[in-house]
């Protein structure tokens, strides 16, 4: 790390010889591998942070929330859209043409308004949206991921429970298949964006114990038996 604080990039290439470039967090990138495309998605992220988050995130943070309908403004701004498919709806930098300087990048300029838990509840996205690219059928992505991408829609990601914190594989939620339905049993806590998602991606138990017998399901807000309490 230089003395100035910047980043330093040390690339030894084929050849092991080092090239070096810094980040100075601002204007002079001289990093090699940046482009044009990143400097115009570090625009477009400063630009909707400055504008979008800055002047309120003391007044979101007091009232613990912030406007549904900032999840739509920060997809039209080209900040919610960044990193997903460009076939369900993703924006520039799209998942095809992301790379680590993009997540830099988006990290950093998030950091500069100092907004952590806000974002942790904003971009949900992040956490619950990739098992169902990562493993639903076609019928499935575009049913949910474009509405989600956009921002019309909000997704959770339900795993951690009271007796359980981060053991995955000790899952105690349960589902037992009726006919075409789950019942769905059990509890979850500590969901990001969980008191205003439409859906939860939900870790459930279908089968034997550990983590072979554990599933994914897709839940709807609205499903008959489903309430959320806020965390205090």
């Amino acid at each position: 790390m230089p003395s100035d604080g910047s980043l330093a990039a040390f690339d030894g290439g084929s050849t092991g010889e080092a090239k070096v470039g810094y980040w100075d967090w601002d204007d002079g990138l001289t990093v090699p591998e940046l482009t044009d495309k990143h400097r115009r998605f570090r625009q477009v992220l400063r630009k909707f942070y400055d504008e979008e988050i800055a002047p309120h995130i003391d007044d979101w943070e007091e009232q613990g929330g912030f406007p549904r309908e900032l999840h739509e403004k920060a997809y039209k701004a080209g900040a919610y859209g960044a990193s997903w498919p460009a076939q369900y709806g993703g924006t520039s930098p799209t998942a095809e043409e992301w790379d680590p300087w993009c997540y830099y990048i988006a990290n950093d300029e998030a950091g500069r308004v100092c907004a952590g838990g806000m974002f942790a509840s904003l971009f949900t996205l992040g956490i619950g949206l990739p098992p169902i690219i990562a493993l639903g059928t076609e019928e499935q992505k575009q049913k949910w991921v474009p509405d989600i991408i956009q921002g019309k829609k909000t997704v959770s990601l339900a795993i951690t429970e009271p007796y359980g914190g981060s053991d995955v594989a000790g899952c105690r939620t349960t589902a037992k298949r009726d006919g075409d339905f789950f019942v769905v049993n059990g509890s979850k806590t500590f969901i990001s964006g969980g008191m205003h998602a439409d859906y939860f991606t939900t870790s459930v138990r279908t089968g034997g114990p550990g983590m072979a017998g554990i599933s994914l399901l897709m839940i709807p807000r609205e499903t008959k038996g489903i309430s959320t309490t806020r965390l205090k």
